[in-house]
C-alpha cells in the first residue's frame, strides 16, 4: 500500500499528463491538480526516499526531462506528502507565490559558478600590513609572554582576512558586470579563502544559454588566473521561494554544484 506522494515539480494544470517518465521507484508521474496549478507526483511506497547519490540524481533526471516538456517549478529532493489532500492543502497554502513563481522562473534556467584563485593572487604576503604583523610577531616573542603574541597573530589573521573579502567583493563585483546583460537575476555568497574567492548561481532565460555561455567564455579568457568552475544549466531550484532548506536539500546543492563543471 501507498506511504504517500513524492512531490518532483509544480506545472500549470493545463499540461499533459508525464505519460513516459518513471519516477524513482519506477512508478508512473501523475498530476494533482488544484485551480491552475499541478504537483508532478509519484506514489511511494516510503514515508522517506533516503538521500542517496543515486536517488538524488534520478531526482534530477526527472525534473530535466519534465523541463525539457513544460514549464515548471522544481521541488527539492526528499518531498514526500501522505495524500492527495495534503498535496491540494500545501498548493492552496502557497498558491499566490507559486503561481507568480511559475510565471516568472517556469521558462529558465540556472547556472552554479565556483571561482577557485591561486594563494599568489590573493592576499600579497609581502604587503606593507604584512611586513608590519610578522615584525610584530618576531618582537612579541622577544619582548612578551604568550597572551600578547596570541592577541599579535589574531590581529595579523584579522587583516589577512579582510583583505581576503576585500578582494573576492572586487572580483565578484567584476564578473556580475561582465555577465549583467545574459542574467535575469543571481545569488552570491562571498566564501574567500587563500583558494576559493566565492560561490554564484546565476538565472538565465532559455533564449539567452549560448550568450550567457558566450559571456562566461570570454570572461575566462580574461582572467587566466583564477579558476572558473561553470555548472548547468539547471532548473532553477536557487530561485524557487521557499520557506526552509532541508538537509536533503543541502546535500541536494553540493552534489549538483559539483557533478558538471566545465572543462
Amino acid at each position: 500500500m501507498s506511504s504517500g506522494y513524492y512531490v518532483y515539480a509544480i506545472v500549470a494544470a493545463d499540461q499533459g499528463g508525464p505519460d513516459s517518465i518513471a519516477g524513482i521507484e519506477d512508478a508512473a508521474l501523475a498530476l494533482i491538480r488544484c485551480g491552475s496549478l499541478a504537483a508532478v507526483v509519484e506514489r511511494s511506497a516510503a514515508e522517506r526516499i533516503r538521500p542517496t547519490a543515486a536517488n538524488v540524481l534520478h531526482h534530477e533526471a526527472v525534473v530535466e526531462a519534465l523541463r525539457r516538456a513544460m514549464p515548471l517549478l522544481p521541488v527539492r529532493f526528499g518531498t514526500v506528502l501522505p495524500d492527495i489532500d495534503a498535496i491540494v492543502r500545501s498548493l492552496e497554502e502557497r498558491f499566490r507565490l507559486l503561481e507568480s513563481d511559475l510565471a516568472r522562473l517556469g521558462e529558465t534556467y540556472e547556472f552554479g559558478l565556483l571561482v577557485r584563485w591561486n594563494p599568489t593572487n590573493t592576499v600579497d604576503s609581502e604587503s606593507p600590513a604584512h611586513r608590519e604583523a610578522d615584525v610584530g610577531s618576531v618582537e612579541a616573542a622577544s619582548q612578551a609572554g604568550d597572551g600578547r603574541r596570541y592577541l599579535q597573530a589574531r590581529v595579523a589573521e584579522h587583516q589577512r582576512e579582510r583583505e581576503l573579502r576585500t578582494r573576492a567583493e572586487r572580483l565578484a563585483h567584476a564578473i556580475d558586470a561582465a555577465l549583467a546583460d545574459e542574467v535575469i537575476d543571481q545569488r552570491r555568497m562571498l566564501v574567500p579563502t587563500p583558494q576559493l574567492a566565492l560561490r554564484s548561481t546565476y538565472l538565465v532565460e532559455q533564449a539567452r544559454i549560448d550568450a550567457f555561455r558566450s559571456a562566461f567564455a570570454q570572461l575566462r579568457r580574461s582572467r587566466p588566473e583564477h579558476s572558473f568552475l561553470l555548472s548547468g544549466p539547471w532548473p532553477p531550484y536557487s530561485f524557487v521561494t521557499q520557506p526552509e532548506v532541508s538537509a536533503e536539500a543541502t546535500l541536494w546543492s553540493w552534489l549538483r554544484q559539483f557533478s558538471d563543471t566545465a572543462p
